[in-house]
């Protein structure tokens, strides 16, 4: 497993509502509909998340829901953006794919922006999947616009 110096990686089972609500603060230009951020909140609450500390401070969350006991899904993964591009979002994958394959779920599944369909008011998404060896399994192409409206 790759992890970054200094960086302390744990796995809280529930309960990493607040530290999503700090580390999705930080990154509005990805993060910027309000009844969104309120659903990954909830769903670190209440679900297994990955949280990534450095230096004694929560700089990165990978909430994950388990869908059966063979599938789970990564729902949101956001690091702050003075550690971007430093490896803890590949320590943070890996580190959930440990914790899964140690309860025998054999598939993970990310649902993202697609660079192929364009949405207005939203940054591209980040790095691609392709970068840990992923590809796309399914694209929607209906909801890139859906998604594309801003709350306000």
């Amino acid at each position: 497993m790759s992890r970054p110096f200094g960086v302390t990686i744990r796995v809280r089972e529930e309960g990493s509502g607040a530290i999503c609500a700090d580390v999705l603060a930080a990154l509005p230009e990805w993060f910027g509909f309000p009844d969104s951020v309120a659903a990954y909140v909830e769903a670190a609450e209440m679900n297994p998340t990955v949280v990534t500390s450095v230096a004694g401070r929560d700089c990165g969350i990978l909430t994950l829901r388990i869908h059966t006991p063979y599938a789970a899904e990564i729902v949101v993964m956001g690091v702050l953006p003075e550690h971007h591009r430093a490896g803890i979002g590949l320590a943070m994958l890996e580190a959930a794919e440990s914790w899964l394959a140690e309860r025998d779920v054999g598939y993970l599944q990310v649902k993202t922006l697609s660079p192929v369909i364009p949405t207005r008011d939203m940054r591209p998404p980040g790095p691609s999947t392709s970068a840990v060896g992923s590809g796309p399994w399914r694209r929607c192409q209906s909801c890139g616009e859906r998604n594309s409206r801003r709350s306000r």
